[in-house]
């Protein structure tokens, strides 16, 4: 569903739309302490990564871009287990 949401997902660096709506922008920790969150800049580095801009994926946030493609290989692996799994 991530990747799926990373590809229908837009982004123009500040804010991430969905079909041309922005989506808010709220985070509560940074409301919270002033400052931004570990995780602040995930959603649009996977927006970025599901596109292969892997350098503003990395200015987005410097781990998403090996987070997007540890959730990306994630799939063959799963959809291979559920495989084994249905066989009699």
């Amino acid at each position: 569903m991530i990747v799926l949401a990373s590809l229908v997902l837009t982004t123009d660096g500040q804010r991430v739309f969905f079909f041309g709506d922005p989506l808010p922008g709220f985070c509560g920790f940074k409301s919270f302490f002033g400052f931004r969150c570990p995780g602040c800049g995930l959603t649009r580095s996977f927006v970025y990564s599901a596109r292969f801009h892997f350098v503003d994926a990395f200015h987005a946030h410097p781990l998403g871009p090996v987070g997007f493609l540890m959730v990306l290989g994630q799939i063959p692996w799963r959809l291979r287990k559920r495989r084994i799994a249905l066989k009699p």
